[in-house]
């Protein structure tokens, strides 16, 4: 079960949410900015679907 809930994505994204709380109480507004739009951009990023490639490299 503990394999269900313990993933690389959301490693990934626990990691980003420590670091963006980090760098927003130690006033680091450049880097906070930075991490949640990374953040945003990962989370919306992984749950779109891979575009899959025809035998010609054109994408379905």
């Amino acid at each position: 079960m503990l394999e269900r809930i313990i993933n690389t994505e959301m490693i990934v994204g626990l990691g980003l949410v420590i670091a963006l709380v980090s760098a927003i109480f130690l006033g680091m507004n450049e880097l906070a900015m930075s991490l949640g739009s990374g953040l945003v951009g990962y989370m919306g990023g992984k749950h779109l679907p891979e575009k899959r490639k025809t035998k010609e490299g054109e994408s379905e």
